[in-house]
């Protein structure tokens, strides 16, 4: 929006390969939640080892409902 108001501007859009990318932690954790599956490739060792701690929590506590 801010390039469509500058008149005589072109926008120009490049995308990174996977490898270079970011992303958000908050996109990981809502994919992990809504499908169950950790994507091992996008996060480091700690992190993995934290999400699958926190879905073993959250099958502990539907299992004692």
């Amino acid at each position: 929006q801010t390039n469509h108001g500058a008149t005589g501007i072109e926008t120009v859009l490049l995308f990174s390969r996977p490898q270079h990318s970011f992303i958000s932690s908050r996109y990981i954790r809502q994919f992990v939640d809504y499908t169950g599956e950790i994507v091992t490739p996008m996060v480091s060792s700690p992190v993995l080892k934290a999400l699958i701690a926190k879905q073993d929590i959250a099958k502990q506590k539907l299992g004692a409902k």
